[in-house]
């Protein structure tokens, strides 16, 4: 029986991020007087979590004021520069999007801080359209055609085909009106591009919802 859902670890695995966790690190050893570590000293400090990461890279003994202290430095630093040098790995992205063709569904499980997991993710692997085109056919195979790739049901039919993209650019001769949902747009006509943006979908959730405590969800 396949697999229907698989699941990635992100540092190490998919992103290459050591040399952002590096230099973060040493920028709040520097900030707090401490020597700076080596790449392989920070290489063998992670994967237990930034906290573990923070507490080997300190001088021996330092106390729990003194690491929480250097780990929210850390924390802070790390958001605003994770994505400086951090790339996926190579084949990595081509991976990911044959097992996306594959129907297959794909998420990253990470004991990192969850505002650069979302960040990360949402760059390198995130903010993909579902693009399904329907190969000529007639009017009376169109419509079910068209049903069934919404449903999901056309990932093994010959005549559509998927793709997973950031962007798409429409183009036609002569020009046709633009509709979204089923709506006109007034004087909007082809030729246009739509993209995603990573980050700009919101959910929210009312007071009373058992979901509360997921007030905002970003997609």
């Amino acid at each position: 029986m396949g697999y229907s859902t698989i699941l990635f670890d992100m540092d190490g695995t998919v992103l290459d991020t050591l040399q952002d966790l590096w230099a973060s690190t040493n920028a709040v050893l520097r900030e707090l007087g401490h020597p700076e570590r080596s790449l392989d000293d920070i290489r063998s400090y992670v994967g237990n979590g930034a906290r573990n990461q923070i507490r080997c890279a300190l001088p021996e003994g330092s106390g729990d004021d003194a690491i929480d202290d250097a780990l929210s430095r850390y924390r802070a630093h790390y958001a605003a520069h994770c994505r400086d040098h951090t790339k996926p790995y190579p084949g990595v992205v081509e991976a990911l999007r044959r097992l996306k063709d594959a129907g297959k569904k794909l998420a990253v499980v990470s004991n990192k801080p969850d505002a650069a997991v979302r960040l990360l993710a949402a760059e390198h692997f995130g903010g993909l359209l579902d693009v399904a085109i329907i190969k000529k056919s007639s009017a009376t195979q169109l419509i079910p055609t068209f049903l069934g790739s919404i449903l999901g049901q056309g990932i093994n039919d010959p005549a559509i085909e998927v793709h997973h993209v950031r962007e798409v650019s429409v183009e036609c001769d002569p020009p046709l009106p633009m509709q979204f949902d089923g709506e006109v747009i007034q004087d909007a006509t082809t030729p246009f591009t739509m993209r995603i943006l990573p980050g700009a979908l919101c959910t929210f959730v009312d007071e009373v919802s058992p979901f509360s405590d997921l007030a905002r969800l970003e997609g």
